[in-house]
């Protein structure tokens, strides 16, 4: 009998319905604890990345098959060298092509928890948490896309909260993209009146 790597072995648990709880706790202490931290500590920036490298990192873990491995192995360890290249050598110039990887990892990463979430047609609560990871990644894929419009435009949806153009942002846009996730829709609102 053939033995396995250890990697495979990880990758086999992460597929199944263990890996939605696990990243769920990811996902929880990066979009509702990292925010509160943030505002607390000093060099917060570290914070920020050390969570988004850990997700991303368990993102190595999601993908079934070569091609979706190959992608999620190229883009994590591109943007693990440009966050290196920014800090130690002063690469500010590509932050954006940072955040670009970042948001194209987020959006595999969607795609991949839905394709988990949907693998057979049974409901339990390993899906509900599954469906909850997607809500949740779909929270920092907006945070990073209004990190990114920051970069060219201050977004007005803040009103006076000015940003400061550093990945502290960060913790700022994910509390704005949950709470306009969490808005409850008013479609009366759109209509026109009677």
């Amino acid at each position: 009998m053939e033995k396995k790597p250890k990697w495979h072995l990880i990758s086999q648990v992460w597929l199944e319905d263990v890996g939605f709880l696990v990243l769920f706790l990811i996902l929880f202490v990066t979009v509702f604890f990292l925010p509160i931290v943030v505002s607390y500590v000093d060099n917060s920036y570290v914070l920020v990345n050390v969570a988004l490298l850990i997700l991303f990192f368990s993102g190595l873990f999601s993908g079934k098959g070569l091609a979706w491995s190959w992608i999620l192995h190229v883009l994590f360890w591109g943007y693990v060298l440009l966050k290196l290249g920014r800090f130690w050598m002063g690469w500010d110039q590509f932050y954006i092509a940072e955040l670009v990887i970042a948001l194209v990892y987020t959006v595999i990463l969607v795609i991949l928890n839905l394709r988990l979430l949907f693998k057979d047609k049974e409901i339990n609560f390993y899906r509900i948490v599954g469906g909850i990871n997607v809500y949740l990644l779909v929270s920092i894929y907006g945070a990073l896309f209004l990190l990114f419009l920051s970069q060219f435009i201050q977004p007005v949806l803040l009103g006076e909260v000015a940003l400061s153009q550093t990945d502290e942002d960060f913790a700022i846009l994910l509390c704005t993209t949950v709470w306009c996730l969490s808005q409850r829709l008013d479609l009366e609102s759109f209509m026109p009146p009677k």
